[in-house]
């Protein structure tokens, strides 16, 4: 099968720091391929230079065998090549419709046939009942969904698309990746990155199993010197167990307030509950200016905070967080883990499954590390940190 795009020896350095070293591979018209791999590995940093954002330091990168590297984002898009980013970049204040004309204005400039193109884009992604909202008014899954539309209404050959299913919930993720078969259909090829850490190791086997969420089929789970392995996920709250899933699983449609108090459901002291409300408000101060918002229409960083507060909520001793830095742009994973910090000061214990191993360690006081279902090590989080096994295995140095 003939090559779409050809990647041959690409290396991308920053001064002394070598973000991609002798890259080559192929994907060919109509293909999905996947870019895997952990945090820092530089998928993005490649997707740049795919794009046009960044230049390579050595190799070459062609499109149809046109030499693209080097060429500027907009030739690169006239070339054939589209993309999505990691954070959804729509244009909030403008409506769906608009946001997809903007894409289609690239390779037709008659409005009215543009408009009718971006028509056509919204509706693939099934979106058109948005036609005519603000973007801002969308959940994060459906401005993801947006920016695809946006993308394909450039007409590429190949599109890039970057972590598109980050912090979705399995419903939403389903939805993704019908639109990427649907995409395929079209003709169209598909480079897509998706992280890629210590998955299938068990980690939040491991904490749902701890919440009840997951049946053991041997051994047992103590709590506060209380066997609660036989006990259903609903039982173990009161006792103090709470779990902030992976993806957050808020309730999109739902205010901010309304999700807050959705976490005290096991409770019926109305003035404490209330009173937790404002204390979560005090904790974190994005959730008190969003109160009325929905929470579907919140950043990826803020969804985090509110699934953290509405965990929370039930007072819990032990507090579970499944990937919480997971689909959140890089500004607010140091906030994030700054507030589970701050919420672990406050005297809650805290069990941490977290991706950006470095961060995790540098504010945990214990660390285990799974391998294959396993506890393979374990031991004071500095030690682990520092540790040479554990640098080479999980931060690559």
């Amino acid at each position: 099968m003939s090559s779409l795009l050809e990647l041959r020896s690409v290396s991308k350095r920053f001064g002394g720091l070598t973000a991609n070293e002798d890259v080559s591979f192929d994907v060919a018209p109509g293909q999905i391929v996947g870019l895997i791999g952990p945090n820092g590995a530089g998928k993005t940093t490649l997707f740049n230079c795919v794009a046009g954002s960044s230049a390579p330091s050595d190799g070459t990168i062609r499109l149809n065998g046109r030499l693209i590297s080097g060429l500027t984002p907009e030739k690169c898009a006239r070339a054939g090549v589209g993309r999505t980013f990691q954070i959804a970049r729509t244009f909030h204040g403008m409506t769906a419709l608009e946001n997809v004309l903007t894409g289609a204005l690239l390779r037709e400039r008659r409005v009215a046939r543009a408009r009718e193109r971006a028509r056509a884009w919204l509706a693939f992604v099934h979106l058109e009942r948005f036609a005519d909202k603000p973007a801002r008014t969308m959940t994060i899954s459906e401005q993801r969904r947006l920016a695809v539309a946006r993308a394909l209404a450039t007409e590429p050959e190949l599109l890039l698309m970057d972590e598109v299913m980050a912090g979705l919930n399995p419903s939403e993720v389903r939805e993704m990746v019908e639109v990427v078969l649907a995409i395929q259909k079209k003709g169209i090829a598909s480079l897509i990155v998706e992280h890629v850490g210590g998955n299938g190791n068990g980690k939040s086997t491991t904490l749902r199993a701890a919440a009840g969420l997951n049946a053991l089929d041997g051994g047992s789970v103590t709590f506060d010197g209380r066997a609660v392995h036989a006990l259903p996920a609903h039982e173990r709250v009161p006792l103090g167990l709470s779990l902030v899933p992976e993806g957050r699983r808020l309730f999109p449609k739902l205010t901010v307030r309304r999700n807050l108090e959705l976490g005290a459901f096991t409770r019926n002291d109305r003035e404490g509950i209330a009173a937790d409300v404002d204390r979560m408000f005090d904790l974190f101060p994005i959730l008190k200016e969003r109160a009325t918002q929905l929470a579907g229409t919140m950043s990826g960083g803020e969804q985090q905070m509110l699934a953290i507060a509405r965990g929370l909520m039930a007072r819990p001793k032990l507090l579970m967080l499944d990937e919480p830095s997971w689909g959140i742009a890089p500004k607010f994973v140091t906030k994030v883990l700054d507030v589970i910090q701050r919420v672990n000061e406050t005297g809650v214990a805290i069990l941490l499954v977290e991706q950006n191993l470095a961060k995790a360690l540098g504010i945990a006081h214990h660390g285990y590390v799974i391998q294959t279902g396993r506890v393979v090590m374990h031991g004071p989080a500095q030690d682990l940190l520092h540790d040479e096994s554990v640098r080479k295995a999980y931060l690559g140095h």
